[in-house]
């Protein structure tokens, strides 16, 4: 498997605006228009998010509203809608795709036309372990949504599987479902091939040939995307990870490929937002412009995404690592762009959203004319008061963010393994020193993928038979 040079990013739509209940502007219309788009909810830990079978990660389908909450159940939520964009040369024609508030990608593999039987599949480590433990032909047990998630999950090209050890289950010896943390969530979808060559949704949820977000032919890319975490004590359990499996299904390489790391962020009271980047990290991260929020009150969490792996390409004095192996002779991309979007900064054209994606204004000026070389907006440090800041000459207000990683050549049937993970810190108890606490979760989030996100042994309960209950026996003293 060869690794060339790719890239790829996110970013924005126009649609319908309808207006936003977290206090911020109005937001483009929900997407509900064909029966394809299916999102269900990530629950694995203290985070909460939508995650649907298009890209799209944080908005409600249903209402259009704020998807991703933090802390789950708080009923306060950090962000309106994230996804990936992706964008590059096919033939020398520039192509872009991407999730945010429309969708260019298609549920299902490369070319399948039909997206019904594609939905989005969700495990527990707990519920893996009941299928695994449960006597054959007594399953019943089992909730059935748990069951059918298990079958379809065997049925998704590229799910992670591995082989059953649990001596006298129904499945010993055979590929069951493979999860990472206490709970994975599976989903495949696509730009092209043949079954895009009907337009059968709205202009807010469109797909066809054309993609209609900057019209542009399709790449031709499958992504297969896993989202976990992990429900545990420590910083993890506020760490939610998507990672991307990139897979070049068209007939010809895409070159000069860039991938990204867009959201529309809405931190509570979404009126009194600022951004910026962590470039060591490659984390882009919203937090509050004041010490109190309309919705979170004093202790306002600051919340970002960061690239843990990028795409690779070839440096023969380094090591890379993909698909959870060390690749000799590779290196990992790191973030090299983060441009200003949102409002009058998101892009109109193709041409203008690759600028962003590579560091650049949407017409091409550079971020900072006085540091040329420089490609991230914002990116000193709110914690000490040091370097290029948000709200220096802009007041708090709502935000967008794009990290981007590339560029890299992505050649027909090659892969790239890319690892994300969005984060929430709220312990240090202000909205600058959660900063800190958001970089340390971080921090812990790389050290658990560079581990290769170790996982004790399934605990296996006692095998008992799922039986009705007994009947009930009555003695009647007949003297």
């Amino acid at each position: 498997m060869s690794f060339r040079p790719i890239a790829v990013g996110l970013g924005l739509t126009l649609a319908p605006l309808v207006a936003h209940a977290g206090g911020g502007p109005a937001k483009p219309a929900r997407a509900t228009a064909t029966a394809g788009l299916q999102a269900r909810r990530f629950v694995g830990n203290r985070i909460g998010s939508f995650v649907s079978n298009r890209g799209g990660i944080g908005r409600e389908l249903d209402t259009g509203s704020s998807g991703f909450e933090y802390p789950r159940g708080s009923g306060k939520y950090a962000i309106y809608a994230a996804g990936p964009w992706i964008g590059g040369y096919v033939g020398g024609q520039l192509r872009m795709t991407n999730a945010e508030y429309s969708y260019d990608f298609r549920s299902g593999p490369y070319g399948e036309a039909d997206e019904s039987g594609w939905g989005v599949v969700r495990l527990t480590r707990s519920g893996l372990t009941r299928l695994l433990d449960a006597i054959p032909g007594n399953d019943e047990s089992v909730p059935a949504e748990e069951r059918d998630d298990f079958a379809r999950w065997l049925a998704y090209p590229g799910s992670p599987r591995m082989i059953d050890t649990t001596r006298g289950g129904p499945h010993f010896g055979q590929l069951v479902p493979k999860i990472t943390g206490d709970e994975t969530i599976y989903t495949i979808y696509h730009d092209g091939g043949p079954g895009a060559l009907t337009d059968t949704v709205s202009l807010n949820t469109h797909f066809d040939p054309l993609h209609r977000v900057f019209n542009t032919a399709p790449l031709d890319i499958e992504v297969r995307q896993t989202v976990f975490g992990y429900d545990r004590p420590g910083a993890l359990n506020r760490a939610m990870f998507v990672r991307y499996t990139l897979y070049n299904r068209g007939s010809q390489p895409i070159d000069s490929t860039r991938i990204g790391l867009w959201a529309d962020p809405d931190l509570g009271d979404a009126s009194d937002d600022l951004y910026g980047y962590d470039v060591p990290r490659q984390l882009a991260y919203v937090y509050n412009g004041n010490a109190n929020d309309g919705a979170y009150g004093s202790n306002v969490p600051a919340v970002g995404w960061a690239f843990l792996q990028g795409p690779l390409v070839p440096d023969a004095s380094a090591t890379g690592h993909a698909f959870g192996q060390s690749r000799p002779g590779y290196r990992n991309l790191t973030l090299s762009a983060a441009p200003e979007i949102g409002k009058s900064y998101s892009p109109r054209t193709a041409l203008e959203a690759y600028r962003q994606l590579s560091g650049f204004h949407r017409d091409g000026r550079l971020l900072d004319p006085l540091r040329p070389a420089n490609r991230f907006i914002y990116d000193g440090d709110p914690v000490t008061g040091t370097g290029w800041l948000d709200g220096t000459l802009n007041q708090p207000g709502d935000r967008q963010w794009m990290g981007a990683i590339g560029p890299f050549t992505l050649a027909p049937g090659d892969s790239q393994d890319v690892i994300t993970a969005f984060a929430a810190g709220d312990r240090r108890g202000d909205p600058l020193n959660n900063i800190s606490d958001l970089r340390s979760v971080v921090d812990t989030a790389n050290l658990q993928r560079a581990a290769g996100f170790p996982e004790p042994p399934l605990v296996h309960l006692p095998r008992v038979a799922f039986a009705p209950p007994a009947p009930t026996v009555r003695v009647t003293n007949l003297n």
